[in-house]
This record gives structure tokens, sequence and C-alpha cells, in this order.
């Protein structure tokens, strides 16, 4: 008899049915699943990777008491389920409502477009897979690995048809593939998030959202709040940061699966040189977060704020809009259909070339779009001469100012579901000019950030005083122009000083004090700082 089988007992009828929810289908514990094609074969007890579901809303108890049994619990799948290695029978005897193979199907994304055709995709291998036994298994699928150093840790990036798709997924290593995004294939700096957060373990990629979001909280007077703090290193909530460059931020889901004291809460890496507008974009960061803080989990589309790979933006896409839409459905049972993922035709977008060179300070780019799914918006980029969204859709057309020498131009492209992007160069050549005058040399932007560092009180620190002052350094490559502070309790002003400045006294309130500090220079750059003071 086959190991993965449905496991019942009597005591779980005392409990609501849920099912296992992946992107791909919906597990119903009470039917016995009918997998033509599982990674591997059901009745085989060798060791791998397989589903279970528990009787009821696991603790870490029950975390301990699986991995007491030599079976390795790798993270949490909705509703009350876990991803796990090692071998079936070793958890014979436990109160499981289901146990089961994930089907090749189950691993590849939805977002996946049929074709022929090789295409680049995120090959995402298992947290106990060993990287160079998740490697073979992709050139061993026929695959062709892009080798890039700032990839999360357990993804691969692959250039592969949709038959070497589909074996990568058949081998147990692989627990995922999904369509990678421009900034991945073109080796833009590439930022991953670590994923939503649960108390018993980090939520799955196989996953689109977690729970049924804050309405379905068990304590209706619960506070239903989004905790934001900026900590370093070991914080208390059991994922400490692990300094500059590495893991940006993470969230707790809401309350279910998490408890009310932590659901919810958004904790960024204060050693992070964080920034608006470029590079490590706090605002992009949080946006993203804040997603998983209302309850969604990573999206296969690159065009989402949701992706699991940060990248900078705005405003929310269209696919974005539709995952939040249906976790918080109407109050009278309906449900907003959420937007198709992959596109009725590719998006294409196509960049009327300009001449060789121009003396103008401005140039009117043209082009066209086609194909993709609904509203089509093309934004442009020079660097740091600036950046904007073009007039039109279908034909299109924007004035792009112009530096003198070589323009690097880039247009992108972006609809509900795709983004794609063209570069154009174009020289700006000096006007002529009377020779006693010399030309004005252009003016370049500062996109350069503050330093900022505290260095008094400690990151974390305890008094019984009623106030605090605040101490630190700052330096700029222009000049810092302003130092400002505030409270989470609404208390704010201004430091005294510049390279070396103090604030406050700064009021504290009986229990934790969050005190935040900012740099800016004159172009609007900004960096920050934070400490947690307690007030006994």
């Amino acid at each position: 008899m086959g190991r993965f089988a449905v496991l019942a007992c009597l005591s779980v009828l005392a409990f609501a049915d849920p099912a296992i929810r992946l992107k791909t289908r919906r597990i119903d514990p009470e039917r016995t699943e009918s997998a033509s094609q599982p990674v591997r074969d059901r009745g085989s007890d060798a060791p791998g990777h397989f589903l279970i579901q528990l009787a009821a809303p696991p603790s870490m108890a029950d975390v301990q008491a699986i991995e007491r049994r030599g079976v390795r619990v790798l993270e949490y799948v909705p509703d009350n389920a876990f991803l796990v290695s090692g071998r079936a029978s070793s958890l014979d005897g436990m109160a499981l409502r289901w146990m089961g193979a994930l089907e090749i199907a189950d691993k590849i994304s939805p977002a996946i477009s049929p074709g022929t055709g090789p295409r680049t995709v995120v090959a995402q291998f298992h947290a106990d897979v060993d990287a160079g036994a998740a490697r073979r298994a992709v050139l061993e699928a026929g695959a062709e690995l892009i080798d890039r150093p700032d990839l999360a840790p357990n993804d691969l990036l692959a250039r592969a048809t949709n038959v070497e798709i589909r074996a990568m997924a058949a081998a147990d290593e692989i627990a995922y593939v999904f369509p990678a995004s421009d900034a991945l294939r073109q080796g833009r700096p590439a930022h991953a998030c670590a994923g939503a957060l649960t108390t018993v373990g980090r939520a799955s990629q196989l996953i689109a959202t977690v729970g049924n979001g804050w309405a379905s909280a068990p304590n209706p007077q619960g506070f239903r709040t989004v905790n934001i703090l900026a900590a370093s290193g070991n914080h208390g909530d059991g994922y400490p940061f692990d300094g500059p460059r590495g893991t940006l931020a993470h969230t707790f889901y809401p309350s279910p699966p998490n408890p009310e004291s932590i659901a919810g809460d958004l904790h960024l890496d204060n050693d992070e040189s964080w920034r608006i507008g470029v590079d490590v974009d706090l605002f992009s960061v949080v946006l993203h977060e804040a997603g998983h803080a209302l309850g969604l989990g990573h999206s296969d589309n690159p065009a989402d704020v949701m992706y699991p790979y940060y990248r900078l933006v705005s405003d929310l896409s269209p696919g974005d809009v539709a995952a939040a839409r249906q976790l918080y459905a109407a109050q009278d049972g309906s449900v907003t259909p959420s937007a198709p993922l992959i596109p009725s035709a590719p998006l294409a977008l196509t960049v009327n070339l300009p001449p060789g060179a121009v003396t103008a300070d401005h140039y009117t780019f043209s082009g066209a779009t086609s194909g993709g799914t609904g509203t089509v918006k093309v934004a442009w980029s020079n660097g740091s001469n600036g950046s904007g969204v073009a007039s039109g859709s279908t034909s299109w057309s924007a004035s792009v100012p112009l530096a003198v020498g070589l323009n690097a131009i880039t247009f992108a492209a972006t609809d509900a579901s795709q983004s794609v992007s063209r570069s154009i160069s174009l020289i700006r050549t000096a006007a002529a000019s009377v020779p006693t005058q010399p030309a004005t040399p252009q003016p370049t932007r500062d996109t350069t950030a503050p330093t900022l560092a505290i260095t008094s009180p400690g990151a974390t620190s305890s008094t019984t005083a009623a106030s605090v002052v605040v101490t630190g350094t700052a330096a700029d490559n222009v000049g810092v122009t302003s130092i400002v502070w505030f409270t989470g309790a609404g208390a704010s002003g201004s430091a005294i000083g510049m390279a070396q400045w103090s604030a406050g006294p700064i009021p504290l309130l009986k229990g934790t004090n969050s005190i935040i500090v900012r740099a800016f220079d004159a172009a609007g750059n900004m960096s920050w700082r934070s400490v947690t003071v307690t007030r006994r």
C-alpha cells in the first residue's frame, strides 16, 4: 500500500475542512487525489519532498514533533499544511488529514506561456537541497544555466524550452519554476524578497495567498494593525536580519495563521542604506511587504509589485489589485474576477530610430505597441537626465531631454501581465558658439544619499528617564541640509548640528519607543536610522 494516501482520523471532523491551496490546484483532503504524473512514485518510501496537512492549525510544537521523526519542515502551505522532506513512513501514527506528492504541473507556474521556443525562467530548489545537486538537475533536464551572483539563495536562472522546464519540474530537487523578469534576464541588480512569514515557517512560492485576510481574524476586537519596525540582527521574532545587502525586510501574514501580537508586522533591516527613488528604494520595498501584510503571496508575473524580486515602482499593477480584491471580496459575496495572467498576444514595443546625432536639448521619440492585455503604458528613462511617461499607447511619442554626448535612452512598455523594453542611443553634439564663449558645463543630478549614523544611545536601550538625547554623525558628497527626528507616538523635531548632531530631549512614553532620524541633502536624497528605547 502506498505511503502517499489520504490519512484521516475522526477527531478532525470537529474542525472545518480546509483545502490545500496551490497556485495550480486546490487539494481537497476529503477526496482521493488522482496524481497521474507525480514527481515521484506514491508507493516509494525513498527520501523526498511531499506535502502533509495537519488536523488543526499548526504550532511550533507540531513542527518540532514532525522534525523529531527525522522529517524536515521546509515551508508553510495554506491551509494547515507543510512542504516537508524525508521518508513518508517516518510519519506513521501521526494524526494527519492528508499526505501526498507534488505533481509536475504543481511545480510549473501558470504564467509560463505555451510555445516551443526557449525562455528564461527562475528554477527554485528546495531549501534542504545542495546547490550543486540543483544545478545538476537543471543541466540534466537540458536547460542552459545563467550564472548570477545576486539571486535568492535557492534560485537558479536558466534558459529552457517548455519540454526542458517540464523535465526540471520532474526532478525532486526543484520546488517551482516561474518566469524571469526583464531585470534578471538583462543582468540588472536584483534584490530578492525572502518571503512572507508565519510563526511556523516561511510561506511557499507554490501559493498565491495565505488565509482570508484580516476579515477572518478570530478576534473581532483585535488590533488588526501593521506595525513597522526598523531593526538590526536578531530582533526577537526568530528571523534575524543579516546585515547590509542581504535580506532587506520581512513581514508576517495576518491573523490567521499568525497570532495578532505579530500578525501583519513589517520589519526593515536597519543596517541597509535606505534611499528614495534609487537602488534600495524604501517606498517600493514597503509597498511589496504591505501586500504580504494583507495576506498576498508572491506573484509569478514580473509586472506585479508582488513578484519575488523587488523593483522600483510607483503604484500597483492590475494583477496586484485583482489579487487583493479576490482576498477581500465585496460584502455581498461577489468576487471580482482576476485579470488574465497570460496576455492574448505577446506585448511588443517598437521605437522609431532617430538620426545619428542632433544638436537640440530635446528629441521627440515615437513608436508603437501591439498585443498585451488591457492598457499599455510606455515609460522612458535617460539616466540622470530624467524619466517620464510617453503620450499615447498604440501610437506613442515622448519628448526626451538630452545631455551633450552619448545618451542611452530606455523605453519600457508595461501592461497587466508583461513588460518589454528597448534601448536607443542618440548623440547630442554641442551647438556652434562664439569661440570666446566656453560651453557651460551641464549640471549633473546628485543621486548620492547622505551617510547617517547614530552614536548614542545603542540600537536598543532602556531607561527610567522621561526623555532621551540622541546624537550622531552625518556626511554627504555635497552637503547635509537638514536632520529631523520623529517618534512612533507622533513627536518630532529638528536636530542641532550637521556633521556632529544632537536631537532632543525627545519625550518617551512608558514602554517601547521607536525613534527615527532622517538626513537630507539639497537634492532631496535621504537616508535614515532608528533606535528603540524602552522606558521602564
